[in-house]
């Protein structure tokens, strides 16, 4: 009979210690897995907007109606080619040897559609060539009748002028949208030195001496 008790008291200290450590066990995993997979609440849940990228929408032109019937004819207009041309129209401003707007009704740079292309592909070899650099274009399609005001407006004699000037009489490559006029700037915006500035009657500037 002691024997019994003896064994019973020992098979139930067992059991005992048994049971508390399975208590302990199950308490532990169960902490691991509300540490490694918490609970979210719907109101503590929030979307990380770091990342997120802002849809960047293009500016819409506008074009006058004289620039809308030069994009129903056979004219390009050379941002639409390539948006990293910067342009400065400089007979739609005052900032010119006649001193007014000549342009009024366009601003921008049209040419023909061979000779945009043409010129769209300088304007890769010079970014390729020299990544800081763009074209500056100031000048490309020029209507007939700028050109007559020009012209007019040049007081020199006339086999003087021509060095300049296309005589409106004969026309120019500009009127048909096959010239443009243009420099180079860097990526400051700067002008880089071309010899003679835009619209300059210094003998320099003379394309026979270009």
């Amino acid at each position: 009979m002691q024997n019994y008790l003896k064994n019973y008291r020992r098979y139930y200290g067992l059991i005992v210690i048994l049971f508390f450590l399975s208590i302990l066990l199950f308490s532990r995993c169960s902490e691991e897995r509300t540490h490694n997979n918490p609970t979210f609440h719907k109101d503590s849940v929030s979307i990380d907007t770091t990342h997120t990228k802002d849809t960047i929408i293009a500016p819409k032109i506008v074009y006058s109606d004289f620039e809308k019937a030069l994009l129903n004819l056979v004219f390009v207009d050379i941002q639409q080619l390539d948006s990293t041309f910067s342009v400065e129209m400089r007979y739609s401003d005052t900032n010119n040897f006649v001193g007014m707007d000549m342009y009024q009704n366009f601003s921008r740079a049209f040419l023909q559609k061979d000779v945009a292309e043409m010129l769209y592909k300088a304007h890769q070899y010079l970014k390729d060539t020299v990544p800081d650099y763009r074209f500056l274009i100031l000048d490309a399609l020029r209507p007939k009748s700028i050109q007559k005001l020009m012209w007019d407006s040049v007081k020199m004699p006339t086999n003087i002028k021509r060095k300049y000037l296309s005589n409106p009489a004969l026309g120019s490559l500009h009127n048909y949208g096959a010239a443009v006029d243009l420099t180079i700037i860097d990526s400051s915006g700067n002008q880089l030195d071309m010899g003679t500035p835009f619209d300059s009657f210094k003998e320099l500037a003379q394309p026979a001496l270009e």
